[in-house]
């Protein structure tokens, strides 16, 4: 697998694309973008393992941003230390969309026009007794997951929740629009 890493005082990921046609992120075993490659098993899953598509760490100063992406087939779309701004982007059968890889007390998720289709969870503290966190979510879908968000707090206006088992497990729903 490949890792995009990008580190720094303000990383992000804003890949300029135009609204109907992001940047695409998915498995080598997925013919159905680009090109096939060899090796290809033509039969794409979701692999496991603490295997990321993007790495975004070390913000000093404003919160990373991911934009105008779309992950498939992740294990984890994307892992950010200490939190993240995710725009327009969708996480399609990815074991993780959002994994937070801190140590820090509080911090932020802002997802603004984000799809979460067929994921395990779709953001994940990997430090849960460190919180809360805020998740904040604005215009969001969130469709077959087993789980939206592990810990923190979530504040969610405009977002539809549909064939989820739960919206949050020890997170708290602060706010519903």
């Amino acid at each position: 697998f490949a890792i995009i890493e990008a580190l720094g005082p303000s990383p992000c990921a804003v890949w300029e694309t135009d609204p109907y046609h992001p940047a695409i992120l998915t498995s080598m075993d997925d013919d159905i973008f680009g090109v096939e490659i060899d090796g290809s098993t033509h039969n794409p899953v979701t692999r496991s393992g603490d295997n990321y598509y993007l790495w975004l760490g070390n913000s000093d100063e404003e919160l990373p941003v991911v934009a105008n992406a779309r992950f498939f087939y992740a294990d984890t779309g994307v892992a950010v230390y200490p939190g993240c701004r995710v725009w327009n982007s969708q996480f399609v059968q990815c074991g993780v969309g959002i994994a937070i890889c801190d140590g820090m007390d509080g911090g932020s998720v802002d997802l603004r026009n984000v799809l979460f289709s067929q994921c395990g969870m779709a953001v994940y503290d990997y430090d849960s007794a460190i919180s809360p966190w805020l998740v904040s979510a604005e215009n969001i879908t969130v469709d077959g997951c087993d789980l939206f968000c592990d810990a923190g707090q979530v504040l969610a206006t405009n977002s539809i929740f549909a064939n989820t088992s739960a919206i949050a497990e020890t997170a708290t729903l602060i706010g519903w629009n």
